[in-house]
């Protein structure tokens, strides 16, 4: 079998993966619709779940793109692990992922006023269940951020038009759950994902993060690095 690459989601070739499309030049990318099929010469993994992809034949001004990885599909060529291919269909918070957030958040059953003055209680969590000056076990803060971080999932799932992997999805929800369902369906970390700019999203996780601590294991768990939490 000859090597191809198959566009399984419609998707845009670019020259540069660090800038955001819109501001390529037209020879500088393009746009190919899911079911295409393309002979290929060469296949180089450069991180950031993107390859370079050297075609058998011109695709418009050029016949090497760089490629995202979650949008096509190879046959015929050995490309490993594929930079953590994404799972099909909705995704839900991995163990990793809730763990990551218990730590950025931290735990106090006693509960108290944040900054913001609003009462809060276990992980971050608010609302009418919080009575001041009611203590809870640590089981129950548990339980109320899973029952909290359910919205932030719904929301992810429901916004993101690309393929994620899993600690993609789980930094997307930890982010959400950062800044508000509002401040993450208006963010330039949203568009970077729809838009396959997974470099330029891992920015935003920098540029949003409230601690450089947090921001570094952010950043690894969503570029599929392992990262040990302390549980």
């Amino acid at each position: 079998m000859k090597p191809t690459l198959k566009v399984i989601h419609s998707t845009t070739f670019k020259k540069n993966t660090l800038v955001d499309s819109r501001h390529l030049g037209e020879s500088q990318k393009h746009h190919l619709l899911a079911g295409g099929v393309y002979p290929i010469l060469a296949v180089k993994y450069l991180g950031q779940q993107h390859y370079k992809v050297t075609f058998a034949e011109m695709i418009g001004s050029y016949n090497t793109w760089n490629v995202f990885a979650p949008h096509v599909q190879f046959e015929g060529v050995d490309v490993g692990d594929q930079a953590h291919q994404p799972s099909e269909g909705p995704l839900t918070l991995s163990q990793k992922g809730l763990d990551l957030i218990k730590f950025f958040e931290g735990l106090r059953t006693k509960p108290y006023y944040c900054t913001a003055g609003v009462l809060t209680v276990g992980y971050g969590s608010t609302g009418d269940h919080v009575v001041e000056g009611k203590r809870i076990t640590v089981e129950e803060a548990e339980r109320l951020l899973k029952r909290d971080l359910v919205r932030f999932e719904r929301a992810v799932n429901k916004a993101v038009s690309a393929p994620l992997t899993q600690g993609q999805y789980d930094s997307a929800v930890s982010f959400a759950f950062n800044i508000g369902v509002g401040g993450f369906l208006g963010s330039k970390f949203l568009r970077h994902l729809n838009e396959g700019d997974m470099a330029r999203a891992a920015y935003e996780l920098r540029r949003k993060g409230p601690s450089a601590t947090r921001v570094q294991m952010e950043r690894d768990h969503f570029n599929g690095k392992d990262v040990q939490v302390l549980r």
